[in-house]
Order: structure tokens, then C-alpha cells, then sequence
């Protein structure tokens, strides 16, 4: 946490979990498995990460994407990068689907008070 968001992390095999850590404690945000990214917002806005990567129980493997071989990736094959760049729209798309999904469900069991 608090780190430079440079780096994004695609997991390979294993868990990835993602921990926000506040004065209170901390509480885990999500886990990712093979094939799921993390890291790619800081990435992306050349901000510090706002939460704790670490591996799973069983241990995690990663590819790491860098801020300077994206670059590269997207100039030396266009098509490539496009790619690259829609598979990411589409992970964090169906990750706000289902932070709002699992916030609708919260307000569903408990409702707040108005």
C-alpha cells in the first residue's frame, strides 16, 4: 500500500488478495484468481495503490505488466495494446458490476435507514 502504482499483476496460478488497511484494521476487499488482474487502476491513473496485495494461501504466481512495457507493447504492436487495453475495460466493467451487485445485496438485507 502507498506504493507507486507502476506495475499491474495478472494472476497465473493461485490467489491474489487484495487488503485495504485502515486505523481499525484490516478488512480483505476481494481475492483474484488465474486469469484476473490487479494493480492496473494505479497503473492506469500513475497513482499510489490504495491497498495491500498479497498472496493467497496457497501461494500465488504473477505476470507483472509495467507502465514502461505497456507503453512499449502499444507501440510496437497497435493491435496488441488495444487489446490489451479492452480486456481491461471488461475486467474492471465486471468489477464495478459486482461491487455494485454485492452493495445492492447489502442494502437488500439490511436496509438503511431513511
Amino acid at each position: 500500500m502507498d506504493t507507486n502504482g507502476d506495475e499491474m499483476y495478472i494472476v497465473k496460478a493461485g490467489t491474489l488478495e487484495v487488503w485495504l488497511s485502515t486505523d481499525s484494521g484490516s478488512t480483505r476487499l476481494a481475492f483474484m484468481t488465474a486469469g484476473q488482474v490487479a494493480g492496473e487502476l494505479a497503473l492506469l491513473e500513475g497513482v499510489k495503490r490504495s491497498a495491500e496485495l498479497r498472496a493467497g494461501p496457497q501461494g500465488a504466481q504473477l505476470l507483472v505488466l509495467t507502465k514502461a512495457a505497456l507503453a512499449t507493447l502499444a507501440e510496437d504492436d497497435p493491435a496488441m495494446g488495444m487489446r490489451m487495453m479492452q480486456n481491461l475495460a471488461i475486467s474492471l466493467g465486471k468489477r464495478l458490476r459486482f461491487q455494485n451487485w454485492r452493495a445492492a445485496r447489502a442494502e437488500e438485507i439490511i436496509p438503511s435507514a431513511q
